[in-house]
């Protein structure tokens, strides 16, 4: 695996997931995985040939005969461009047959994971199949650029409020700009920081752990979170806000594929 993929993990594709997906892809987000869930094959397979080191889970049951998802694999397989993508199949049809096939004759390197035993289960597997083919790299956290007015923060600052846009952000911390040119020094403790991340606010503590210059306009500030003032709520929103950031991104990018 190239160095890029150790730093900044994998990609990890559902196309055409069930409905019982959407649960177990909030799963490996919450370990910091980064899903997507897709629905065309075709653009999926032109946008494959610049992620060459995605994972893909097919849905075989759905959107396409089975001889045509064989197909479908066989062609990313035999394509210079996408053979290095790690391949699995989900299924609700528990066929041995079509699963030796797979597995020993296509020679899929992800697995092949019948849905109907359960969400819980599904996880559990396809957690250890992420680890397995180190999907999350060396990045212990998913992050996001955040597209403009959608992340903002607040902070009180003695008898004033300090206002800024948030540049990126994970569970773990952020990169910000401020607003006002008030000196926010490495080290400061940010105590009742509110975030808003598409309307939806979260309350938290930070503490400013360094700062660089930017390209144009004021320095950035790096805020790490506070971990014992982030509940499970409170990180989930993080994620959930995460995970429409990136999905709205691949979305565009597989429309222009």
């Amino acid at each position: 695996m190239a160095e890029a993929d150790f730093q900044f993990g994998k990609k990890v594709f559902f196309l055409n997931p069930p409905g019982v997906l959407s649960d177990v892809a909030a799963t490996l987000g919450a370990h910091e995985f980064e899903v997507y869930l897709v629905y065309n094959h075709k653009n999926l397979a032109r946008y494959l040939g610049k992620e060459p080191h995605a994972l893909v889970f097919v849905n075989i049951d759905e959107g396409a005969g089975e001889p045509e998802w064989e197909a479908w694999i066989r062609g990313l397989q035999s394509n210079p461009e996408t053979s290095s993508v790690g391949i699995g199949v989900v299924t609700l049809l528990g066929d041995p047959e079509i699963s030796r096939k797979y597995l020993m004759d296509i020679g899929i390197t992800c697995g092949f994971v019948t849905l109907k035993i359960g969400a819980a289960k599904t996880a559990d597997i396809l957690l250890k199949t992420l680890e397995a083919n180190e999907a999350r790299g060396r990045r212990k956290f998913v992050r996001a650029s955040c597209p403009p007015g959608t992340a903002e923060f607040t902070v009180p600052m003695g008898s004033a409020t300090l206002r800024g846009t948030v540049q990126d952000l994970s569970t773990a911390g952020m990169a910000t700009w401020q607003d006002s040119a008030a000196e926010l020094p490495v080290g400061s403790r940010l105590k009742e920081l509110q975030l808003t991340l598409r309307g939806a606010r979260i309350l938290l503590n930070g503490i400013v752990v360094g700062k660089h210059a930017a390209e144009e306009g004021p320095d950035v500030r790096v805020v790490m979170f506070e971990p014992a003032s982030l509940s499970g709520e409170k990180r989930e929103k993080i994620r959930s806000y995460i995970r429409r950031v990136l999905q709205d991104e691949v979305n565009r990018r597989l429309e222009s594929a």
